[in-house]
């Protein structure tokens, strides 16, 4: 595309890409009903599996049972690829918090159903990463961008 930089074309790729996501969402929900939802909540845990196997020994996980410090680097290595900018508020061995300020994704993910990407999909997709390294890890958030907060907040956990 001429006229456009290498960033700009990319910004609107991503756009283009995740408004399209968002239209498969709600198409899927309008001709399923919400229990199709379940199953991409599920693919998006099996997707996560795999990533954070691939991943473990990339990002140096230590043996055993990593704490929220640790796993907090399968995370920070998937957020990077996805291209998505960081600040932890918190960071204990218990307890993570990540805050996003801006997300790519946010705009076109919120109609609909959309938003369950998030809330849902990538909640089920980061707790699976985390769980390849310790079974007792688990992620939610407390903030969506695309459900109208001014950024997201992961959270990063080891039960004990």
């Amino acid at each position: 595309m001429q006229g456009f930089t290498e960033e700009q074309r990319h910004q609107m790729q991503t756009e283009t890409l995740t408004r399209f996501i968002g239209l498969l969402i709600n198409v899927a929900v309008e001709e399923c009903g919400e229990k199709i939802l379940d199953k991409f909540e599920q693919a998006f845990y099996e997707v996560g599996t795999k990533l954070g196997k691939a991943i473990l020994p990339v990002v140096g996980m230590p043996e055993g049972e990593p704490d929220a410090i640790a796993l907090s680097r399968l995370v920070d290595y998937a957020d990077t690829i996805m291209g998505y900018e960081w600040e932890y508020v918190e960071k204990t061995p218990k307890r993570a918090a990540k805050k996003i300020p801006a997300c790519p994704l946010a705009k076109p993910l919120s109609k609909g159903y959309a938003p369950e990407f998030c809330s849902r999909f990538m909640v089920a997709w980061g707790t699976a990463l985390m769980r390849t390294a310790n079974p007792k890890a688990r992620c939610t958030f407390t903030h969506y961008i695309p459900k109208g907060d001014e950024y997201c907040m992961g959270i990063f956990e080891v039960e004990d």
